[in-house]
Order: structure tokens, then sequence, then C-alpha cells
């Protein structure tokens, strides 16, 4: 259809850069912790492991591998990455050597297969408290967000 696609947050807010596994679930220096922590659940330590894993058998680092799973989308036009580093931003530089087999490309396919549902839970888990951030106004908070059906 001629449509591009731009990656935003290809990491997740560094949830698959590497620094976050099931074992360390709040690495020191994370400056995007209330992102991250959203999004740590059962799913996401499913996709970070087999990251790891595809990581090893390449010998690159998991950010590198991750940035090669989105770089190598077919929709994929271009992809933004904020790295507050200049190490940062020369491993997700080094992700362009990366090439992700076939195999590590379905893996990771089947194993992020979108929830249907989505962006409810990105609304009322990430997007509207984060928006929101705890303000009131004449001492009344924000509701959370709520699907009608």
């Amino acid at each position: 259809m001629g449509v591009g696609v731009l990656a935003y947050s290809p990491l997740a807010s560094g949830v698959l850069s590497g620094k976050y596994s099931r074992e360390q679930r709040n690495p020191e220096g994370s400056g995007r912790g209330a992102l991250a922590q959203a999004q740590l659940g059962d799913r996401t330590f499913a996709i970070i492991d087999v990251l790891h894993r595809v990581a090893a058998d390449l010998g690159c680092g998991v950010a590198a591998a991750a940035l090669a799973w989105v770089r190598q989308q077919p929709a994929l036009t271009s992809t933004i990455v904020g790295a507050p580093s200049l190490a940062q931003l020369e491993a997700n530089v080094g992700s362009l050597a990366v090439t992700l087999p076939d195999d590590a490309l379905r893996e990771l396919d089947e194993v992020s297969t979108p929830d249907l549902n989505y962006p409810f839970p990105w609304l009322a888990t990430i997007a509207t408290p984060l928006q929101q951030a705890g303000a009131e106004i004449n001492g009344v908070g924000a509701t959370d967000y709520r699907r009608e059906r």
C-alpha cells in the first residue's frame, strides 16, 4: 500500500536492551524504570529469554539482536533509537552488522505475537498514568482509564 512504518522505542524503553531479565528486574542506572517496570511480565520475559539466546548464538549484544529483529521486519522503513550515552549509540549502530537467521526471526515473531486487545493494556498501565503523572485539579485526581464495551 506504499505506507512506511517507523518504529519508535524499538528497545521498549530499555526492556529489550539486555539489562533486564527475570533475575534483574530493576537494574541500576535504569532511567526509564517506571516505563520498563510496567512492561515486565511473563510474555516480556519470554521475549527477553529468546533474545538472550539468539544474541549468544550470534555473538552479539541483546540490544543488537533486538534492533536487528526490528530492522528485519518487512514493512519497516526506519527506526528511531534514543541513546543517552555514546556507548549506547555505538552499540545501537553496531546492530546494523547483525542479521538474524530465519529461524530466530520466526521464534521471536511467535513469542511476541501481539495481543489483539492492544492498545488497551498500554493505555491502562502506561500511557494514561504517565500522561497524568498523579496530577490533581482542585484536589481531584484523574480516574483510571476504563474501556467501555
